[in-house]
């Protein structure tokens, strides 16, 4: 049987879809299968792909019969319905993993409903203190994912085929916050969920292409999400979410006078920003400190 299916949606990206490509065929886990499904690219991805095929037989080319859009949830789901594997990944086109990120999240997921991998952007460098090393175990609980304090990332997670067949994959109703309502969705349904403190994806979003995340759709979706699972949250949690939902609003709107108005929302919630920014800066204090251990450590041997 095929250990993993690798899902890589993709949409006029063919260059940015032959380094995440790669990433995956360069995985020390070689029992996977690779499903790149196409949401009607008019590029040259079908030749990229049959380009590749000749060299490597787990790929296949799937092609959406229109352009279904939508933040990729459907993309997704037509893979998903096709994958033969006994896990499934995710990889967006534009990004890629480290070549041990499989291997390292295989021995955990059946020990919970979804692992996920620390991920760095393409900005900062990997260090030898923090590349494909697993320092603890982050485990998520409903509250956790609720609140989005331990978020997975799509592109960073493995879980088990049956689990995502018997929740219907992504819900292609919604455009914002598809992997949070994923997430959500695989812990309340089958227990708790794990992040590995160790970096294995790496997040590209300096480049030219349009990102979901800059649109109105996808600030009204992130709406459209919190109503779906606000009946599950406490009042903490409720302000917690509305806050991170303000935040995008004003990073993604495109005025400044917009900016200035929907920043003064944020002045509901200055005690959670408060404590927000606290907890990012013992966190990075905490990598810090591992960081310059692990060096000592390396210097008394």
């Amino acid at each position: 049987m095929i250990k993993v299916s690798v899902i890589i949606p993709t949409y006029n990206r063919s260059d940015l879809l032959e380094r995440a490509l790669k990433s995956v065929i360069n995985q020390t886990i070689k029992n996977i299968e690779i499903l790149v499904v196409d949401d009607c690219s008019t590029d040259n991805t079908s030749k990229l792909i049959k380009q590749y095929q000749n060299k490597d037989k787990r790929i296949k080319y799937l092609k959406n019969k229109k352009n279904e859009g939508g933040g990729g949830s459907v993309t997704r789901n037509q893979a998903i319905k096709k994958a033969q594997g006994k896990y499934i990944a995710f990889l967006d086109d534009d990004d890629e993993w480290l070549p041990t990120k499989l291997e390292k999240q295989i021995p955990f997921v059946n020990k919970f409903s979804v692992i996920g991998t620390e991920k760095i952007f393409e900005e900062k460098k990997i260090t030898e203190n923090n590349k494909e090393k697993i320092f603890s175990i982050k485990k998520i609980n409903i509250e956790d994912a609720l609140s989005g304090r331990l978020h997975i990332s799509p592109s960073t997670l493995l879980t088990k085929t049956s689990y995502l067949k018997k929740i219907n994959g992504f819900d292609e109703n919604l455009v914002g916050s598809v992997g949070w309502d994923l997430n959500i969705r695989l812990i309340e349904n089958f227990g708790p969920g794990a992040i590995l403190s160790s970096t294995l994806t790496i997040m590209h979003q300096k480049h030219g292409y349009q990102r979901v995340s800059k649109t109105e759709k996808y600030l009204n979706g992130i709406w459209k999400s919190y109503y779906k699972h606000r009946h599950l949250m406490n009042l903490r949690i409720r302000r917690r979410r509305i806050m991170y939902i303000h935040v995008e609003e004003v990073l993604n709107v495109t005025t400044i006078r917009k900016k200035i108005a929907r920043s003064f929302r944020l002045l509901l919630y200055i005690d959670i920003f408060f404590i927000w920014a606290i907890g990012i800066l013992l966190r990075k204090i905490k990598q810090k400190v591992l960081c310059i251990y692990n060096k000592l450590r390396k210097e008394l041997k």
